[in-house]
């Protein structure tokens, strides 16, 4: 599997108070400090690849084999952005997970 995102687009915001008249209620939103979508965060892709065998193993036991490999390439991307102070949200999800390897055994009678 191979998927290629485009730079998401932000800018920054910031918190708004509302008054809808003179002296009544307030509404606290958020406002564009610049046009909507002048920011992009960088293109980024991901390769994930696996492949699979089934075999017979004794009459109607049958055994199988996965292989899984996520991020093959290792690309550690910034995928998200605070859009109040442009820093990297201090998440581990802010970043493309890392490259992982799996291996899955199994058996069907």
């Amino acid at each position: 599997l191979f998927w290629l995102r485009s730079g998401q687009p932000w800018n920054f915001i910031e918190s708004a108070t509302l008054e809808l008249v003179p002296g009544g209620p307030t509404i606290t939103s958020t406002r564009f400090l610049e046009p909507r979508g002048s920011r992009e965060l960088d293109t980024i892709f991901n390769l994930n690849l696996a492949a699979s065998w089934e075999f017979p193993l004794y009459q109607q036991l049958r055994g199988s084999l996965r292989l899984e490999a996520a991020n093959v390439t290792d690309e550690q991307e910034q995928i998200s952005v605070n859009p109040r102070t442009g820093q990297p949200i201090p998440v581990r999800s802010s970043w493309q997970k890392p490259r992982e390897l799996r291996a899955v055994v199994g058996l069907r009678f």
